[in-house]
């Protein structure tokens, strides 16, 4: 916003009705991206020095592209490329440990309001700056943004909801599923709670979030052998797994993450059931981006012959190994700290779990 405003003031911009329409196009692009980034970033560190007003920790805190956070005492800064985490909610640094759901959603509303008010109030100073030095093209970027801030509040589907419909969906109870991917509640909730998020699940525009539960609680279940999976997780994923064909394959859904996760939980465990299932659910995916690309069957194949592998009924691998793939991030936000250093122990796992099959594995 700040360098769309000095330009806008200092130029002469009537040289702008003369100038090529491409330049006059260019201008106001560049502008329009240069005020997206400043007014999110804006509104992210508004709320995070709101938390720290009323007594909670300034981080974690994005300031696209950069992501900051303060873990165990360590203050840690990572470039991300991602604009999703401009959308992301964070509870203040510590406060994950507080197990009143009611307190951490309230946080939360709180401070999805101070986004929106942040926005409003610098937008409507933009706006009345650009009148008083009458400048036209910049009055028009003001007001696009208005009308964009309110269709981005107001966004309710799978991958993004907007403030307003969060805010929404605390209020009628519902905001639980905002939590499920910021905190390790899923081992903690009652059966009231675990029914309501089963429900929630057949909404397609809630999957994500409680997907990202799910893949949290898989997470901790993998590098914590001593650790099962949560009812919720095991209902969510019987319900996932309902329909193989349908499963997404897209990076930013964490329905391939889960499944991946969930083969090597299976084969770690020696769970007959769940490879049974997994082996279910790969052929379902396979029949269907197989006839696509011979790259996506031989991604599934490896997988079947791996957990056959683990059961003794093949011996050898008829497929490369794919490459360990899992999404850093969840569908509400993970920036750098103790869950991202959980991913990383991931491969580790994943790799000792090979390991004990490793002399097939070499005869690809």
């Amino acid at each position: 916003m700040t360098v769309s405003l000095v330009i806008g003031l200092t130029m002469d911009s009537s040289w702008t009705y003369h100038a090529n329409f491409i330049i006059r196009i260019g201008i106001f692009l560049g502008t329009f991206l240069t005020l997206h980034l400043i007014i999110f970033n804006l509104s992210s560190l508004i709320r995070a020095i709101y938390y720290k007003i009323i007594g909670y920790s300034l981080f974690p805190l994005v300031l696209y592209p950069l992501c900051i956070n303060n873990d165990n005492n360590s203050l840690k800064v990572k470039f991300t490329i991602r604009t999703s985490v401009l959308f992301y909610d964070f509870l203040p640094y510590g406060m994950e440990n507080n197990n009143d759901i009611g307190c951490q959603l309230e946080i939360i509303k709180k401070g999805l309001y101070v986004k929106i008010y942040s926005r409003i109030a610098a937008l409507t100073f933009a706006g009345i700056l650009c009148i008083a030095f009458k400048v036209p093209l910049f009055i028009l970027i003001v007001l696009a943004m208005f009308v964009e801030m309110i269709i981005f509040e107001n966004i309710n589907d799978r991958l993004y909801h907007g403030e307003r419909i969060k805010i929404a969906n605390i209020k009628a109870g519902k905001g639980i599923i905002y939590l499920l991917g910021l905190t390790d509640i899923c081992d903690n909730l009652d059966d009231e709670n675990t029914d309501s998020i089963i429900k929630m699940f057949s909404e397609d525009r809630n999957r994500n979030y409680i997907l990202s539960g799910v893949k949290r609680n898989m997470v901790n279940s993998l590098t914590n052998k001593e650790k099962n999976l949560s009812e919720l997780s095991i209902n969510i994923i019987d319900s996932l797994f309902e329909k193989p064909r349908d499963i997404s394959v897209n990076p930013d859904s964490k329905e391939l993450d889960i499944l991946i996760l969930f083969i090597y939980y299976a084969v770690a465990t020696e769970n007959i059931e769940y490879k049974d299932m997994a082996v279910y659910v790969l052929k379902g995916l396979q029949s269907e981006w197989g006839m696509h690309s011979k790259l996506w069957f031989n991604y599934f194949q490896w997988y079947i012959d791996f957990i056959k592998i683990s059961m003794g009924k093949v011996t050898d691998l008829k497929a490369k190994e794919p490459n360990i793939l899992l999404i850093k991030t969840d569908s509400i936000g993970a920036i750098p700290g103790s869950y991202y250093d959980r991913l990383r122990d991931i491969k580790n796992v994943i790799e000792s779990i090979k390991e004990k099959y490793r002399c097939a594995v070499n005869k690809i």
